[in-house]
């Protein structure tokens, strides 16, 4: 059964467009199109959990992904990197011999974030929004097959002199996800 608003549209176009061919030959007829927007609806991940072990080396999870599960394309248009109970420094490459030389429990996280081989790293201290190429950053629509965007992460810390047990929210990821256009 059509929505009230289709029937009515259908009765509006064919009060419109009636009319008859009066002698051989052809009749052009219109196709009318309404549509209503599309649901735009991404999940990006609910956290990226990092454990740093007694060497200082980082395990970041293997899972880590964007999931899209509207109709059309996305793509994330820009990642920030925020602060939070710990300070974003350089990732450095993944290389840590800078953090070695920082005091410990100074709270210093390094963190890259890679699609397709387009790496989102941080280079400074403090909150900061590295560049990224949003055409590797992007995702198909739902029923493809292939609407989930895995993202390899990685992390450099400072060393702690106090184990943490509770997980605190070290920094926070702020993804920025449009329609591809």
């Amino acid at each position: 059964m059509f929505p009230l608003y289709t029937v009515a549209k259908i009765a509006e176009y064919k009060a419109a467009n009636s009319g008859t061919i009066s002698s051989p030959g052809t009749g052009k007829t219109p196709v009318t199109l309404t549509a209503a927007a599309s649901t735009f609806n991404v999940t990006v991940p609910t956290s990226i959990p990092l454990v740093v072990g007694a060497d200082s080396k980082v395990t970041s999870p293997s899972d880590v992904k964007i999931i899209n599960n509207s109709a059309g394309p996305v793509k994330v248009t820009a990642i920030a990197m925020n602060d939070g109970a710990w300070t974003m420094t350089d990732y450095n490459g993944g290389d840590r011999s800078k953090l070695a030389a920082e005091k410990v429990g100074s709270n210093k996280l390094g963190l890259s974030l890679t699609v397709g081989g387009n790496t989102a790293a941080s280079s400074t201290n403090g909150s900061q929004s590295p560049v990224i190429d949003s055409t590797k950053w992007r995702i198909t629509g739902k029923n493809t097959g292939n609407n989930e965007l895995p993202i390899t992460v990685g992390a450099i810390a400072s060393a702690v002199s106090t184990k943490i047990e509770n997980a605190v929210t070290a920094a926070n990821v702020v993804f920025t996800v449009a329609w591809d256009k």
